[in-house]
């Protein structure tokens, strides 16, 4: 394997007008968390011929625009071969203004040529899981070097000289791109008919991280597969079916998605339920094995941390206990760990995201609850609300509505107070009060609690209307299943208008549910001592 580092704008322009007479290259990029705010501190290049030039960015970034980069990754004629581009599309066009033209995603190849084959939730797969289904070694060290840049090095990518174990690291990905992986891929794409679906979700995954309304609509595509998997498996399953016993690709992948509470009563049967909660439980006890054997060197990766967070919200009390319990062991691993990796110095980007997620759920109200957490957390605790501050008055100038509905909220608690009637409220305060959201009770928290009074005074107004209607002129109205869902929560809520619209629709025969069918009593029906769905 031949590389070249660069490090200076005069040898990247050289470098580059070899790489403007290539048809094809491939690429990568590495840095700190990277993103829109983590840096690229290093770009990689390779040839169909195996050379790879590894442009040292941390060293000088104004070889992107005066080295020329930035006309390479933008070239119409240069094909850029990238394995799961959306992180590095993210990190380009934030800190360097380059949008990725011409680009083929073996990720998304991957998944495409899936879909055309019948899949409904193709995976998205890692590079070193698309090498071993297309017959490629792969450097096995990788998952360890991941793991201590993690645990103990997040500044890895940012140290210099780039060590032998950085070059390899940064060499072998790009080297694996150009053989086989791309040659095979375009194949199957061509011969399935696929290419035009192709350059749509490659242009997807190069922008979705930039578009929050593109972001919002390929979750809901994907969420909708894994819904309309669901309701097969409810038509097709009348018992509950173990994981190891599913042979469908699509049905795995289904119950392997942490659905939410309102989802799974939504979406799944009975018996899909007992389906989904049972793996659930697997999951979490493996997960259980791996921090006990792991010890403090565990790796806390996102995942576990969305997983957990979902767990804690589900009905079935051994679930929740457990994965209540395991995200307190967390947390703890995952504060430990930011106070051996990082100090008072070390900038926000540097922060992943579940370790922003555990440094924001600290509850500082007065001096004295600083002792219960290290000063470093607490540092960091107020330097992501001053960034939190920031954004949010930033918003308020960019976004006169989202400044309209803060200064209406201002007027409400100013002039109003919790004898005012509601005749009071103008047309604009009605709307502003009603769009609030509150499902559960830490949910008020947001809010003023004037805001809140309101809020539940006209909910309670529109549900005696609503019950009204339903005496007066039952056939003309319809009960949504969102809306019985939303009073299901406010009945665990003990919210007593909520409990008794609810009791007068299910007097009216209007629960928009079928009745489960009945469950035969066995006193020794646990979850817990099921040992599969791995």
């Amino acid at each position: 394997m031949e590389y070249e580092i660069i490090e200076d704008v005069r040898k990247c322009r050289r470098v580059v007008e070899t790489l403007m007479k290539e048809e094809m290259i491939s690429c990568d990029a590495e840095g700190i968390n990277l993103g829109k705010d983590g840096p690229l501190t290093l770009l990689q290049i390779a040839t169909t011929e195996g050379h790879v030039y590894l442009f040292d960015i941390h060293k000088d970034k104004r070889m992107f625009q005066d080295g020329g980069l930035k006309q390479v990754l933008k070239s119409d004629q240069v094909l850029k071969v990238f394995h799961a581009c959306s992180g590095d599309s993210e990190a380009l066009k934030h800190q360097f203004g380059v949008s990725l033209r011409n680009v083929f995603d073996t990720q998304v190849a991957h998944m495409v040529i899936l879909e055309k084959q019948g899949r409904l939730i193709p995976p998205m797969l890692k590079l070193e899981e698309i090498c071993e289904i297309y017959g490629i070694n792969k450097m096995e060290a990788k998952a360890d070097m991941k793991k201590k840049w993690n645990k103990t090095a997040p500044d890895y990518w940012k140290r210099r000289p780039l060590t032998q174990e950085m070059i390899d690291y940064a060499c072998e990905d790009v080297t694996i791109l150009v053989t086989e992986i791309y040659e095979n891929q375009l194949r199957q794409l061509k011969s399935l008919d696929a290419m035009e679906l192709f350059r749509e979700r490659v242009e997807e995954t190069i922008n979705y991280k930039l578009d929050p309304e593109l972001k919002k609509t390929r979750r809901e595509r994907m969420e909708n597969a894994g819904k309309k998997v669901l309701r097969e498996m409810g038509r097709k399953y009348r018992t509950p079916v173990s994981y190891e016993n599913l042979t469908d690709e699509d049905e795995k992948a289904a119950i392997d998605r942490n659905w939410s509470y309102e989802d799974i009563e939504l979406s799944m049967t009975h018996v899909v339920q007992n389906m989904y909660y049972d793996a659930f439980l697997k999951v979490l006890r493996e997960l259980e094995k791996e921090m006990d054997q792991d010890g403090d060197d565990f790796n806390p990766i996102a995942n576990y941390y969305y997983a957990l967070c979902k767990g804690k919200t589900y009905a079935r009390p051994n679930i929740k206990e457990l994965a209540t319990n395991l995200y307190n062991r967390f947390r703890q691993i995952i504060s430990n760990d930011i106070v051996n990796k990082y100090n008072i110095e070390t900038p926000l980007y540097f922060l992943r995201d579940q370790e922003r997620a555990i440094i924001k759920d600290i509850r500082i109200k007065n001096a004295r609850d600083k002792s219960k957490y290290h000063s470093l957390l607490v540092h960091f605790h107020y330097k992501l609300n001053e960034e939190d501050f920031k954004e949010f008055e930033q918003n308020l100038v960019n976004n006169p509505s989202n400044r309209f509905r803060q200064i209406i909220s201002n007027d409400i608690v100013n002039k109003y107070n919790r004898e005012t009637p509601l005749y009071f409220l103008r047309d604009q305060e009605r709307a502003m009060i009603k769009d609030i959201r509150i499902k559960k009770a830490r949910d008020k928290s947001k809010y003023h609690s004037l805001l809140v009074h309101f809020h539940y005074k006209l909910d309670e107004e529109d549900f005696k209307e609503f019950e009204r209607n339903l005496v007066n002129n039952p056939s003309k109205v319809t009960v949504t299943k969102g809306f019985y869902t939303f009073l299901g929560y406010q009945t665990k809520e003990s919210y007593i208008p909520a409990t008794r619209l609810k009791q007068a629709i299910d007097r009216a025969d209007k629960n928009p549910f079928p009745p489960r069918p009945p469950r035969t009593r066995r006193y020794d029906y646990g979850y817990d001592d099921y040992d599969y769905f791995d």
